[in-house]
């Protein structure tokens, strides 16, 4: 029987991210899941019921509630972790996780939700917000320069990598020179109550850290003084944006699931000022039936239909980040409102349905295990594995990506996301387009994403 082991960065709430690992875990029926920092209040929102292991529980003190500050040592920790007793190694990972080492004859998948942004993309923008003058920066730059050595470094030991949006898949390209197939994340649609009627306020749900800009969405409510914000989380941000909010915004902090879901389903609309990697938040927005205001680059791309889509609207996308900007996109939703039907937001949100990430995920996984033992029986190398796999793809008559909704389970599980140049169609004949799918396993390993 497999043995299978689930590593994951840290769990400071239960977020995004970790509602992505904790699906995998209970898939796989891992044995364990590794990680840093639990929040107990997390781990009890969580579905997997084996042992989740605090691998920084004990070092140092609470100095590792603050992870950035120690991410070395943290990362050094994940390298030490023995794990030869399994068989299957799949880390959940935006910063260190993925560093955990594998045997030869052990299989190990990544999936992905982001390279490390403070030592890759927004290496500057981490930098600019440092307080300390230029010799700290100077000294920062530095130990940003040896994480980034070590982040391409440890990218060597994992066999596949999966991501959860194009967007990543070409940072992974950039970063790593390594391909990655797209599988979006699940989003819990069904128990999420449709919105009925209009909301009376705004809400947004995220990290509270600089790269969310979390602070552009309390300046553009600073001109909206008639409409209320709600901001649901915590992080280290949340002082400094509650000390100059004004008082039209609402902090809230952790709140539990079941709260989150009663705050979604009575808002007018949800806003979302980053550039992120998907955003588990916004289709389940979406899911609730609320329109989306969001930055128009990254995740947000493949999630939000904006007017003028082939398909119904279901909010808009926002092209610069600024909250005069913001404030236009707002009134603009409240004077076009019937144009925005929660019954559309919510056949939206089916394309990232949680039984759909399950079939694509599970037969990724079983598909990768299958080449893997018969690699390890014929005593072949990984590159004539990826070679078989490529033969695989090669066969005529694949499908090339799933229809929306319920119905698309039923499919033969090709782990194949939507293209970015037609994401909002409902189907696509492999007659009708000869080139491959940007989002196809089989391109992506010829090629940069």
């Amino acid at each position: 029987m497999r043995r299978t082991v689930v590593v994951h960065d840290w769990v400071p709430i239960y977020g995004g991210a970790e509602r992505v690992t904790d699906e995998i875990a209970t898939l796989l029926e891992a044995e364990l899941l590794y990680a840093s920092c639990v929040d107990p209040r997390a781990r009890r929102e969580m579905r997997f019921e084996g042992p989740v292991v605090d691998i920084a529980s004990g070092l140092l003190g609470r100095a590792f509630r603050h992870t950035r500050a120690v991410l070395p040592l943290l990362a050094t920790r994940y390298e030490q972790l023995n794990l030869v007793e399994f068989d299957l190694i799949v880390s959940s990972s935006y910063a260190v996780a993925k560093g955990v080492r594998a045997q030869p004859e052990q299989l190990y998948i990544s999936y992905v939700h982001s390279p490390m942004r403070y030592v890759w993309d927004m290496e500057w923008t981490y930098l600019a917000r440092l307080r300390g003058g230029p010799l700290l920066q100077m000294l920062a730059a530095r130990w940003i320069r040896r994480m980034r050595e070590w982040d391409f470094r440890t990218t060597a030991g994992i066999d596949h990598i999966v991501t959860n949006s194009t967007f990543v898949a070409r940072r992974i390209w950039r970063a790593w020179r390594r391909r990655a197939t797209v599988i979006h994340p699940p989003v819990e649609v069904d128990e999420i109550p449709l919105r009925q009627g209009r909301g009376e306020y705004y809400i947004t749900v995220c990290r509270l850290v600089p790269y969310k800009y979390v602070d552009v969405l309390v300046e553009t409510f600073r001109h909206l003084p008639r409409r209320k914000l709600i901001v649901v989380s915590r992080g280290p941000e949340l002082k400094r944006l509650r000390r100059h909010a004004p008082p039209n915004v609402t902090f809230t902090g952790y709140v539990s699931r079941r709260h989150l879901l009663e705050l979604l389903c009575h808002a007018r609309g949800f806003l979302y000022a980053a550039e992120e990697d998907f955003g588990i938040a916004m289709a389940e927005a979406q899911a609730a039936g609320v329109p989306v205001i969001a930055y128009a680059r990254g995740g947000a791309l493949d999630i939000v239909c904006p007017r003028g889509s082939s398909r119904q609207p279901t909010g808009i996308l926002v092209p610069v980040r600024t909250p005069s900007a913001f404030a236009e996109a707002v009134r603009n939703l409240e004077d076009h409102a019937e144009c925005f039907s929660p019954e559309a937001c919510r056949e939206n949100a089916l394309r990232f349905h949680r039984e759909l990430f399950r079939c694509r995920f599970k037969g990724f996984i079983a598909a990768r295990w299958e080449r893997h033992i018969e690699g390890l029986r014929r005593g072949c190398l990984p590159r004539e594995e990826e070679e078989e796999w490529e033969k695989f793809w090669s066969k005529p008559g694949l499908p090339t990506r799933y229809s929306a909704g319920p119905e698309a389970f039923r499919e033969d599980p090709a782990f194949v996301s939507l293209p970015a140049g037609d994401r909002h169609s409902a189907s696509l004949d492999r007659s009708q387009s000869p080139q491959p799918c940007p989002r196809d396993p089989r391109s992506l390993s010829e090629g940069p994403p």
